[in-house]
Formats: structure tokens, C-alpha cells, sequence
């Protein structure tokens, strides 16, 4: 008997604006009490596409409703940028896709609360949410600055010491994270893939075979990508 096919996944389209003026990045608060990994972390300003709308227009109107500055569209960052699907509040036929528009100011106007210009030489990496991160490293790499950042890390306690996992990715190839596995006697194996998506299944599969082996979450960086995710995951352990 043959399989169902699957449902083809709906595409919600997101524009990011990549605004730098003097060595300054434009960032925006984002309120998201509902996805761990965002809410209270710093963004790029941006938002869906809404129909008949090209993403660099998007990407101008955000910046403008988000921040009041005027900006015009210059190009795409070479990526694209996928949340994992519980970002996506747990619909599996929606699929998200950010994309990045570099932005030039055409003139200061006076930012709201929720809006700051930030120096790229004294950002705070991890205030930085997942999917403004990648877009900004490659951006300030470009400008003279880091090659890498610390990694997305979560620590798993199993019967023979503390395990971690990370995410990692570098400037010049901001989309392609690796998965690194550590081991409490320093042993460490790193998986590399090309695309977001591959290293959230690969991660996700990682962690449930090894909390299949008895293993505990114990630690999810902040704006870990996959945070909501492992928050229901450490909500079934709580249960059980």
C-alpha cells in the first residue's frame, strides 16, 4: 500500500532591513512572550510580506513603521534564514523563510523606545536573536569584524558526565551551521551541513537519542534556536 503523500507546507515570506550607518547597526526590541528564543532579545527590524509586495519593499516599509527611519533598498544578503517549525507555533504546514535586505540610510529621524542604533565594535552577540544573528555576523565580518561568535549551546547531564551540544557557524558561511557533540572526557565529533534546517533535525535527533539513553537537559543558551522546543521537551521530563 502506498504512502499518503504529504501536504505541500505553506511559505510565510519574511523582510529583514540591514541598516548600517558609521560603523552602528539598526536594531529593534522584539516582544514575542510566546517563543523563548526571541522574546527580549534584540532583532533587525522586519516582518512578513504582505501580498503584491516585493521583499525589499517589505523590508523598507519595516524598517520605516519599526524604527522611523527612511531607508532605501540596496540588495539580498546571499542567504536565507529558516526557523525551526516550532517557531511557526507548531504548525507543520507553515514554513518560514527570512530574508535580508542591506538598507542605505537616507536620513536620521528619532528612534522610538524599542529602537537603537548599536556600535558593531561593542554588540552583545547574545542579545541577538536566531535569524538577525547569522545576517549581522556576515554584515560586520565584512566591515572588519569577528570571524566567528560563541556557538547556540545546550548541556545534557547523562550517567557518565555532562554532555554538550552547539550549534555553530562562521561569517563566511553564516548559513551553514555545524553540529559539535562534546563529551566529558574532551572527545568531540562535528557534523557540518549546508543547510538550517538539515542541522535542526540532525540536532533534534541527537538530543532525543540521547535522552533516550537516560540523559537530562540542564542547560538552553538564551537564544538558543531550538529553545522553544527543548522548553516542551524539559516540560515532558518535569511530567514523567
Amino acid at each position: 500500500m502506498s504512502a499518503t503523500p504529504t501536504a505541500p507546507r505553506s511559505v510565510l515570506q519574511v523582510a529583514l532591513g540591514l541598516v548600517i550607518d558609521d560603523g552602528r547597526v539598526l536594531l529593534h526590541d522584539r516582544h514575542a512572550p510566546d517563543i523563548r528564543e526571541y522574546h527580549g532579545g534584540w532583532e533587525l527590524p522586519g516582518g512578513k510580506v504582505e501580498p503584491g509586495e516585493t521583499a525589499a519593499a517589505a523590508a523598507v516599509r519595516e524598517v520605516r513603521e519599526e524604527t522611523g527611519q527612511e531607508v532605501v533598498f540596496e540588495d539580498f544578503l546571499p542567504f536565507a534564514y529558516h526557523p525551526p517549525e516550532a517557531v511557526s507555533r507548531r504548525r507543520s504546514d507553515l514554513a518560514i523563510e527570512v530574508r535580508c535586505a542591506r538598507c542605505r540610510p537616507l536620513a536620521s529621524a528619532p528612534l522610538p523606545a524599542a529602537a537603537r542604533w548599536v556600535a558593531l565594535a561593542e554588540l552583545s552577540w547574545t542579545r541577538l536573536i536566531p535569524g538577525s544573528r547569522e545576517f549581522v555576523l556576515e554584515a560586520a565580518h565584512a566591515l572588519g569584524g569577528p570571524r566567528t561568535i560563541a556557538p547556540y549551546d545546550l548541556r545534557l547531564h547523562a550517567s557518565r558526565g555532562e554532555l554538550r551540544l552547539s550549534l555553530a557557524f562562521t561569517a563566511a558561511q553564516p548559513q551553514r551551521y555545524r553540529v559539535e557533540q562534546h563529551g566529558p572526557e574532551g572527545e568531540r565529533a562535528s557534523t557540518a551541513h549546508t543547510t538550517v534546517r538539515e542541522a535542526f533535525a540532525d540536532l533534534q535527533a541527537r538530543v532525543q537519542a540521547l535522552r533516550a539513553q537516560g540523559a537530562r537537559l540542564e542547560q538552553v543558551a538564551p537564544r538558543h534556536p531550538l529553545r522553544t522546543w527543548l522548553a516542551d521537551l524539559a516540560a515532558e521530563e518535569q511530567s514523567s
